[in-house]
């Protein structure tokens, strides 16, 4: 956890809101300084050093506000732009979670020998995570993989296919396809024949919803194909591939670029390591090759305290044999009796080692590199202190005495007993109309007894299945996923029932497969959820009257006055 972590937190306490605000570029800060005003750009190097408030003589630095204020305005999905009333709200977050910082150190808890492990741990292991970050700072996805990513995450087949009950029958059809004989005039025969019965127009089907073997085949394909036979549910199948598509998602475009640039830092620091592995790493192999954790001589104890070395980093610790015997006794949680009894030890032994000379030659590298030296170190560590610190004193000073009762749980249930209520769920078929006469004609067939699935293939005047904005087909929906007219319209219906509704300019007939009306929670059932909204309200009220009090306590000056564009 941050600095901006530390704010988020006093922002999930309540001590402040954030307002929303508009994207803009080249944000700048306006800043009261000994000469008067500075005009700085927010995220410049050049004055990220310039105080922005300061807590006695904690200074607050306009790189630290703008970390917060970047970070908090993309939880909220929107970038920095200007205003005051923006600046404002951020920066005051930030001051309440320094002063609570302050009065936890001021009570002595950054001293807790817990406290001071945690952070040196940390220490050690941010070393590694700034030297892998400037090795990999600069590496983007790659477009041509991001495509091929997003393109197999998304692409859609349009399927019509041909079931038949018996193999021989399919591939009867697929040999005379072979011939030269077209799919649509052998479907006919076929169908005719009963041999096969026909899937209609048709449809695009996502990944998610095709299985493996038809997958299979289908990534055989091109466009105007037939597959092979292909064995599914109900007999044998033949696929004509009609058409491919690959539908805009902007996850799953997120999910390709992120899944590139993933792979690209991994294959990055990967190279960096074996370069570095080759250049300052000796293993002594001939050793460890010899090394047998299993055996009774010279035992698992014995090795514990063995001095020899079996890797050594030019620069750093060498590794021994014991040192490796310790860390695989760590490897085994239960205790490693039991598995050197199993013949189970042996095989830790090189993975384990792998283990350890990856951590010592990155943490050598770095310390060679001087990486504590840097403020983006410095600044890590001092963020993690900050965030340990402030989390021991809301646990120490905020937390005790703060309790919840049962009458105030009951008492909040009967005041917000709406908020209890769990919606209706229906599952519906539809089918879309661009005209609302088609639409009502369709839904008097209905009425009058005419089949749904007959009407669905013979009704005039439907949307394509690809176009249409809203489409059921048979999956359970709940009423709070839906628009507001359409449960309204849907408001006291029953299985068997079917609607008519006009939603985005078309005209939807929909049949009601099963309705489950909304049902009211009983207390105990939402005891546990009003227990934690309520002391969450005890702790932020708490956090707000301790920052209240602590502001009158210090002296606190603000010099930012407002960002803008």
């Amino acid at each position: 956890m941050n600095r901006t972590a530390i704010a988020s937190l006093a922002l999930a306490a309540g001590l402040v809101a954030v307002p929303s605000i508009a994207s803009a570029e080249e944000p700048y800060a306006l800043v009261k300084g000994p000469n008067g005003i500075v005009k700085a750009k927010l995220f410049s190097e050049q004055y990220a050093a310039l105080p922005v408030a300061q807590i006695e003589k904690d200074v607050i630095t306009l790189r630290e506000f703008s970390a917060a204020f970047a970070a908090t305005h993309q939880e909220h999905g929107a970038q920095a732009s200007g205003g005051k009333k923006d600046s404002s709200a951020v920066l005051e977050r930030i001051i309440d979670a320094r002063l609570i910082a302050l009065e936890a150190h001021e009570m002595g808890l950054d001293e807790a020998p817990e406290l001071k492990k945690a952070v040196a741990d940390y220490s050690d292991t941010e070393l590694i995570e700034v030297l892998k970050s400037r090795v990999t700072g600069e590496i983007t996805a790659d477009p041509a993989q991001v495509e091929n990513y997003f393109r197999d995450a998304v692409r859609e087949w349009k399927v019509k296919a041909l079931l038949f009950v018996k193999e021989a029958d399919a591939k009867e059809m697929s040999a005379a396809l072979k011939a030269g004989k077209t799919f649509a005039e052998l479907t006919l025969a076929a169908t005719a024949a009963k041999k096969a019965t026909d899937s209609g127009p048709g449809e695009f089907l996502p990944l998610k919803q095709v299985q493996p073997q038809v997958l299979a085949a289908l990534q055989g394909l091109f466009q105007g194909q037939v597959s092979d036979p292909i064995k599914v549910e109900g007999g044998w199948s033949l696929l004509l591939l009609e058409e491919i598509r690959y539908p805009l998602d902007l996850k799953a475009r997120a999910d390709a670029e992120g899944r590139s640039l993933d792979e690209r830092r991994d294959l990055a620091l990967k190279t960096y390591y074996d370069a570095l592995v080759k250049k300052t790493c000796t293993t002594r192999q001939k050793l460890v090759d010899k090394l047998d954790f299993e055996k009774k001589r010279p035992g698992f104890e014995k090795l514990a305290k063995d001095k020899r070395v079996v890797a050594r980093v030019t620069g750093g610790k060498d590794i021994t044999v014991g040192d490796l015997t310790e860390a695989m006794r760590l490897t085994f949680y239960h205790g490693v009796e039991e598995s050197i009894r199993l013949k189970r030890v042996n095989e830790a032994k090189i993975p384990t080692l792998n283990k350890m000379i990856y951590q010592e030659v990155f943490d050598t590298e770095a310390r060679r590199t001087k990486v504590a030296d840097s403020d983006e170190y410095k600044r890590a560590v001092a963020e993690y202190k900050e965030s340990l610190v402030f989390g021991a004193f809301v646990k120490k000073a905020v937390l005790p005495g703060l309790q919840v009762t049962e009458d105030e749980g009951k008492k909040y249930y009967e005041q917000h007993k709406a908020e209890f209520v769990l919606p209706s769920y229906y599952k519906l078929f539809s089918l879309a109309f661009t005209k609302s006469k088609d639409a009502q004609r369709a839904y008097d067939k209905l009425k009058s007894g005419t089949d749904f699935n007959w009407l669905k293939a013979n009704a005039d005047g439907q949307i394509a299945e690809d176009k249409r904005t809203v489409d059921f087909n048979g999956t359970t929906v709940s009423a709070n996923s839906l628009p507001h007219e359409l449960v309204v319209k849907l408001k006291g219906a029953k299985p068997g029932d079917y609607r008519l509704q006009a939603l985005d300019g078309q005209n939807l007939l929909i049949k009601v497969l099963s309705a489950t009306p909304e049902e009211q929670q009983p207390y105990l059932q939402v005891r546990p959820a009003i227990g934690k909204k309520l002391a969450a309200d005890l702790v932020t009220q708490a956090m707000a009257d301790w920052v209240a009090k602590l502001r009158k306590a210090h002296d606190v000056k603000v010099y930012l006055t407002q960002i803008g564009s």
